[in-house]
C-alpha cells in the first residue's frame, strides 16, 4: 500500500469561514461571539498581506523595511450573511469598540453596527456597540481566527 495522501476531490479554495470587513457600500450588523478583539501585526509586501513575527530583522517584513499594519478581528454572528464569520475592523475601530465597551468584562453577545462615513474604503468607521444579550448560552464557543487567516493569507504552520 502507498504512503502517497490521496484525495480525488480537489479541496476548497480559501478558508473555511468567511473574513468579512465593512466596505463603502454596505455596513455591518452583526452579533459578537468573540470574548474579545483578537490583533495582530502584519506586513504589506505590495500584494498582500505578511506575518509579523518580530520587531528586529529576524522578521522578513522588518528586514525587508515593508509597512506594518494592525488588524482586529472578532468573531461574530452576520445575518446578511447567515453565517458565522470573522469580521476585521480598523484600530480606530478597536479603540471605538473599547470605549463604548467601558468597565464590560467582554464583548460576547453585545450587538455591533459598523458604517463607513462615505463612499471611499478609506472613509471613518462609525461604530455603535449596543444591548448586550446576557445570556449568551446560544452562542458558540468562540474561534481563534489565527488558522483561517493563515490559510487565506497563505501562511506557513507555525512560522
Amino acid at each position: 500500500m502507498s504512503d502517497l495522501r490521496r484525495q480525488d476531490a480537489p479541496p476548497k479554495p480559501g478558508p473555511d469561514i468567511l473574513v468579512i470587513r465593512c466596505d463603502q457600500k454596505v455596513g455591518i450588523r452583526c452579533q459578537i461571539v468573540s470574548d474579545g478583539v483578537w490583533g495582530c501585526w502584519t506586513h504589506w509586501d505590495g500584494r498582500r498581506s505578511r506575518e509579523c513575527t518580530g520587531e528586529d530583522n529576524s522578521c522578513t517584513g522588518h528586514a525587508n523595511q515593508w509597512p506594518t499594519r494592525w488588524k482586529g478581528y472578532l468573531y461574530v454572528w452576520s445575518p446578511a450573511h447567515k453565517a458565522f464569520c470573522f469580521l476585521e475592523i480598523t484600530p480606530a475601530a478597536a479603540s471605538e469598540i473599547a470605549r463604548q465597551q467601558g468597565d464590560a468584562p467582554y464583548l460576547r453577545g453585545w450587538f455591533l453596527r459598523l458604517d463607513r462615513q462615505g463612499a471611499s474604503i478609506r472613509c471613518k468607521i462609525v461604530v455603535e456597540l449596543s444591548n448586550p444579550n446576557l445570556d449568551t448560552s446560544a452562542l458558540p464557543k468562540p474561534l481563534n481566527p489565527e488558522p483561517v487567516l493563515r490559510k487565506l493569507w497563505g501562511w506557513r504552520e507555525g512560522s
